[in-house]
């Protein structure tokens, strides 16, 4: 694996190709703004309208938070030089190795280190 695709809900997922981790990042806004919709809350805009899904994407990004796509490799890197204890380090980092990345990044608490990792 070479991206991590972090979802706002701290869902994480692994991808070989970064156009795949894009297209899964797409499908989870798309699938919350039907959400939305059926709950009404954007029924002023035409939700057949593409750029009425690009300002809705961008509103429920800003209330819920964006998600973002990691380069793994720098990730790694920057956990083994963090100051968490070994064990931590070791878990985390094999997670990120497995060929079916799926897990919890809350469960982990790398937010900080998330931030100084290389995004796409």
């Amino acid at each position: 694996m070479n991206y991590l695709l972090v979802l706002p809900d701290y869902r994480a997922m692994g991808f070989s190709e970064l156009k795949d981790a894009d297209r899964v990042l797409h499908i989870y806004f798309e699938d919350r703004i039907d959400i939305k919709s059926e709950q009404n809350i954007y029924s002023q805009y035409d939700m057949y309208e593409e750029k009425s899904r690009d300002d809705i994407s961008y509103v429920i990004g800003a209330e819920e938070g964006w998600g973002k796509i990691y380069d793994i490799d720098d990730l790694i890197e920057n956990i083994q030089e963090s100051d968490m204890f070994q064990d931590e380090k070791e878990d985390i980092i094999r997670e990120l190795l497995k060929n079916n990345i799926n897990f919890d990044i809350s469960k982990y608490e790398i937010e900080n280190i998330l931030v100084n990792t290389k995004t796409y």
